[in-house]
């Protein structure tokens, strides 16, 4: 007759689904030991990844305003920003590829677009004219904006200019009258001053005209 077999120990299949738990149970703590982890570093943002793509923008912007003589390098830069790197290149690409051919025509007719506002006519094919559209007229405001601004210091600075220069002669003459000196000069000195403002008005007048002449540049108006 056989022998029953022995049940002190736990058959071999026992044994084995024991330490499939056991090591089942390990990677699971694991994985839960690594999940806040991972969702902190995805929530995180990637500031390296930002400063670069504003680094590739910059690039970008400076090359395309260059290879292309173009001045407006604040649209040139909200068009890049809009389309991206990737298709601002593909823009800058039909650019030179229409420029060898007959290019494109002003809406008048009367002559072809300069090498800018051909890249931004491709750049209105690629985005749609409503999002080109607003996104010049977003650009058009920011640019209103820094010219009064500016506009603004410099009038300030004149004015402070001035007043300094006035009390500077204030002070000659005052000091001309303590000596017993011939005041003439502070005379001649104090009536200067109110032209001496007024060229400072001419100029900054003259400016603003200017800087309102090149920003008004048909090329993203009829891109």
């Amino acid at each position: 007759s056989r022998r029953p077999a022995s049940t002190g120990a736990a058959p071999r299949g026992d044994a084995a689904i024991d330490t499939c738990q056991r090591a089942s149970g390990a990677m699971a703590d694991t994985a839960a030991d690594k999940r806040p982890l991972d969702a902190a570093a995805a929530a995180s943002p990637n500031k390296k990844a930002k400063a670069d793509d504003s680094a590739a923008v910059d690039a970008l912007t400076s090359r395309i305003c260059e290879e292309l003589k173009e001045s407006n390098q604040g649209l040139v830069r909200a068009v890049v920003e809009q389309l991206g790197c990737d298709k601002a290149e593909e823009a800058l690409t039909k650019t030179h590829e229409t420029e060898k051919g007959d290019g494109v025509m002003t809406a008048e007719g009367d002559r072809r677009k300069t090498p800018g506002g051909v890249f931004f006519h491709h750049a209105r094919e690629a985005m749609g004219r409503a999002t080109y559209n607003a996104l010049c007229s977003a650009e058009h405001k920011r640019q209103k904006r820094e010219r009064a601004a500016a506009k603004e210091a410099a009038a300030n600075a004149s004015d402070g200019e001035a007043a300094a220069a006035a009390a500077a002669v204030a002070a000659a003459a005052a000091a001309a009258a303590a000596t017993g000196e011939p005041a003439e000069a502070a005379a001649a000195e104090t009536a200067d001053v109110p032209a001496k403002a007024a060229e400072s008005d001419t100029a900054g007048e003259t400016n603003d005209q200017g800087e309102t002449a090149a920003a008004s540049d048909d090329k993203p108006a009829d891109a």
